[in-house]
């Protein structure tokens, strides 16, 4: 009896024992999953930020490339603004009949007016360098003409030309805005390299211009010595 008694208790210590050995492996095993689950964790983190720094070094990239090509638009805008304001003018070799001339063309950027200037000491014979002449006192004016280009613009002289000569046309500017011609107090010329904006012209009077104004003082002073002529002859004839 004393035997089954310690044979019972025996296998009741094995079984308690085994028992605690079961669960005491069971947590060992459960553990051991959980630190290799961690591991990848960690690394996606770290891929995680090595993509967000390269995103944002990218962005980076974008942005000075973005800055590069607004500076390189206003630098183009610039340079397509200051070819934009200068002026021109064409004053091609003419007849006229003395009281105004036609500038072929000229562009005005901000508005103006063409100024025809007498010229002097001209060197050459073709008259297509306005270098070759000293620019002279104004003679005439256009009215006030709106940005942009203009053609075949005739401008009315101060005083009838007495002869053929070389003039010059000068681009002015309007800087009173008050679209009327008031140089020298405002209104100076349009410049290129510090220099007015001109062009050189020969303009021929007519064939019988000045021979018709002639003709016509003579014809005025004829028509005088025989009135008076007339006018003796009655006295002579009144007396006898």
């Amino acid at each position: 009896m004393v035997r089954k008694t310690a044979l019972v208790a025996l296998v009741a210590l094995l079984v308690v024992g085994g028992s605690a050995a079961a669960l005491g492996a069971t947590p060992a095993a459960t553990d051991a999953p959980a630190v290799q689950n961690d591991a990848p964790m960690v690394q996606d983190d770290t891929t995680e930020e090595n993509e967000t720094d390269e995103d944002d070094e990218d962005d980076e990239e974008t942005t000075e490339m973005d800055d590069e090509d607004e500076e390189t638009t206003e630098m183009t805008t610039t340079v397509a603004e200051n070819e934009t304001e200068s002026a021109t003018v064409t004053f091609e070799n003419q007849t006229s009949n003395g009281s105004a001339v036609v500038v072929n063309e000229t562009n005005l950027p901000e508005g103006g007016f063409v100024v025809i200037h007498t010229a002097a000491n001209v060197t050459g014979e073709t008259y297509d360098d306005p270098a070759n002449a000293s620019i002279g006192p104004v003679v005439g004016n256009s009215t006030y003409l709106e940005a942009g280009t203009h053609e075949n613009v005739t401008v009315e002289l101060n005083e009838t030309l007495e002869e053929s000569q070389p003039l010059v046309a000068m681009a002015h500017q309007d800087t009173d805005d008050d679209q009327e011609y008031n140089f020298p107090e405002a209104d100076g010329p349009y410049t290129q390299d510090n220099l007015p904006v001109v062009d050189l012209a020969l303009v021929t009077l007519e064939d019988g211009e000045m021979n018709e104004t002639t003709e016509m003082t003579e014809t005025t002073e004829e028509d005088e010595m025989t009135t008076e002529m007339d006018d003796e002859d009655e006295e002579t004839t009144t007396e006898e």
